[in-house]
């Protein structure tokens, strides 16, 4: 393998272990990571512990996600993460990032997270164009 090639092939390995360690944890006291699949889903967790939840959202649609979340869950972080630059010149309009909520559960018992993907300034009696439930139990 000539060293342009064996120099590609690292940084192509290397791309890849670095996803799977933010993707997989690099250990198992990495907090917990919860996406759209994850709806109508139950999380168990200790007091004290934190979970993510990952949600795509598009904001030059106009489209936002408002969560709620139950008694004994407090947001530590919430934020809005832009697409990463397009490797074009040129902004990437109209390409939707993430929304990352980072949550503690505070105190034990049955709590809920609840939110709906909309426009901000429809009708609250508009049907969402996503909803997104969980259940945490906290123990």
């Amino acid at each position: 393998m000539n060293g342009l090639k064996r120099v590609a092939w690292y940084a192509g390995f290397g791309a890849v272990a670095a996803f799977a360690l933010i993707v997989g944890g690099c250990s198992g006291d990495s907090p917990r990571m919860v996406t759209e699949d994850d709806s109508g889903s139950t999380l168990s967790l200790a007091v004290g512990d934190e979970f993510t939840i990952l949600l795509e959202e598009n904001p030059t649609t106009g489209y936002s996600w408002e969560l709620k979340f139950g008694a004994g869950l407090r947001v530590l972080s919430d934020a809005y993460e832009a697409p990463s630059p397009s490797p074009s010149p040129g902004p990437r309009l109209g390409a939707g990032g993430v929304h990352r909520w980072v949550v503690k559960v505070v105190s034990s018992g049955s709590a809920e997270v609840t939110g709906v993907y909309r426009r901000p300034w429809e009708p609250a009696t508009a049907k969402p164009a996503q909803v997104f439930n969980l259940t945490v139990d906290g123990q």
